[in-house]
């Protein structure tokens, strides 16, 4: 898990994110929650991508989150990423 979230090429704080992505899904890459609809590790809203289904593909839903992260910081992640 570690390794997916912790690389060079990656400026955000990677332990803060880690935290993030065990909050929002319990780091269950499956993990959906209907009233968004939000989905993956980090809970990436649908409309952030053409086909949703995407988001549960760890990569992608990494990479989504990271330029979301990159944007707007925790911004997206409203309940998990406050305080940070």
């Amino acid at each position: 898990m570690v390794a997916l979230f912790c690389t060079p090429d990656r400026e955000w704080p990677c332990a803060l994110v880690l935290w993030t992505a065990y909050c929002e899904s319990g780091w269950d890459a499956g993990a959906t929650n209907w009233e968004g609809p939000y989905r993956g590790l980090l809970q990436v809203h649908d409309g952030h991508v053409a086909d949703p289904q995407t988001l549960y593909d760890s990569v992608i839903n990494v990479e989504v989150g990271y330029r979301l992260w990159l944007s707007h910081g925790f911004a997206p992640w409203p309940y998990c990423g406050r305080g940070f």
